[in-house]
């Protein structure tokens, strides 16, 4: 009668000298692998992660670091100017100057607002393309304006270094403006007076937030726009300012022609 626990065959020969083969076990396939994407593209297209934030200028590291920023994104010339001047709009572009005339940007206009005597609307706001001297691209700067008819008019300005780091925001209500960084902190105020009757010619304050005594300006030249930087600005909140600037030159201009 044969045992249930009968001992195993004697190994043979080659396993006895050489000792038991090594087997890998098959490896179950890792899902990814048998995805519905059949490419890592089409995998990320598909996943419902939420996509990352833009990116912003740094924040606490050295200021040799900041300066090195700066100067990689060709911003690095609004750190060291106490005044820069816009000139008036020639076939759709502005040339931003210093104090010595020297040009340091060129802004192009790529939309303009559509309005209410033009048959065909051109786009919902205005973009501002900013260019080196050597024609490349620092900055886009978009505006859209936000109408009603029982509230001042509201102004929000964009501005983000190509392709995605944002620098902050411009946002106005009537003739009051803040200049906002990246996390949404008000940075600067730029006070208007309202009272006078050349209120359209009148200078805005600027005025940096916990600074109230080191004030700058941006006023109307004979052509075009004066900007005087408060002393204690950073590149960052100068980019803002020369934003607003452009703007405040482009609306001058459009009512110019809207009451002609």
């Amino acid at each position: 009668m044969e045992r249930d626990d009968a001992m195993p065959p004697p190994p043979t020969y080659e396993a006895a000298m050489l000792g038991q083969p090594y087997v890998i076990a098959p490896m179950a396939p890792h899902p990814f692998l048998y995805h519905d994407a059949a490419t890592l593209h089409q995998y990320v297209q598909q996943s419902t992660a939420p996509s990352a934030p833009p990116l912003s200028p740094p924040v606490g590291i050295s200021a040799l670091d900041q300066t090195g920023f700066w100067r990689h994104h060709g911003l690095d010339l609004l750190a060291s100017v106490y005044q820069i001047f816009i000139t008036s709009r020639r076939r759709d572009t502005y040339s931003i100057t210093d104090s010595t005339k020297s040009l340091m940007y060129t802004a192009s206009i790529a939309m303009e607002t559509s309005c209410c005597c033009c048959s065909t609307p051109r786009g919902p706001g205005v973009t501002f393309h900013l260019a080196s001297r050597s024609k490349h691209p620092v900055l886009v700067i978009h505006r859209t304006l936000h109408d009603s008819c029982c509230a001042p008019q509201e102004t929000e300005v964009t501005v983000t270094i190509p392709p995605d780091i944002s620098l902050g925001t411009v946002e106005g209500r009537g003739s009051k403006f803040t200049l906002n960084n990246s996390a949404g902190d008000i940075v600067c105020y730029l006070n208007h007076d309202d009272s006078c009757c050349t209120c359209g010619q009148a200078p805005h304050e600027v005025v940096p937030a916990g600074f109230p005594n080191d004030v700058g300006l941006v006023d109307r030249s004979r052509d075009g726009l004066t900007v005087t930087f408060p002393a204690i600005l950073d590149p960052g909140t100068r980019t803002l300012l020369l934003a607003f600037a452009l703007n405040l030159q482009y609306t001058h201009e459009e009512q110019a022609k809207s009451a002609t």
